[in-house]
């Protein structure tokens, strides 16, 4: 089951290959890959699947988007 955040369901979507490091790009083509396939998806609110890999992931916290992490989480 993939754990997802429900903002990045969008960036699944219009994934094209690219990504912030190597890492984060093959961790997300596998992620694009499963999710198309048909794997489940459990929706959260915190790191994810992809926060995981991600460059800005710093101990659990996005270094990047900080607080507007939380804020997106609110948007949808």
């Amino acid at each position: 089951m993939l754990k997802i955040r429900h903002h990045h369901l969008l960036c699944i979507l219009g994934f094209k290959g690219l990504g912030y490091s190597d890492e984060f790009v093959e961790n997300m083509k596998k992620i694009v890959n499963h999710y198309f396939k048909g794997i489940k998806i459990k929706i959260i609110f915190g790191i994810d699947d992809i926060c995981e890999k991600c460059p800005h992931n710093i101990s659990q916290n996005c270094i990047l988007y900080k607080e507007n992490v939380i804020h997106m989480s609110w948007i949808l």
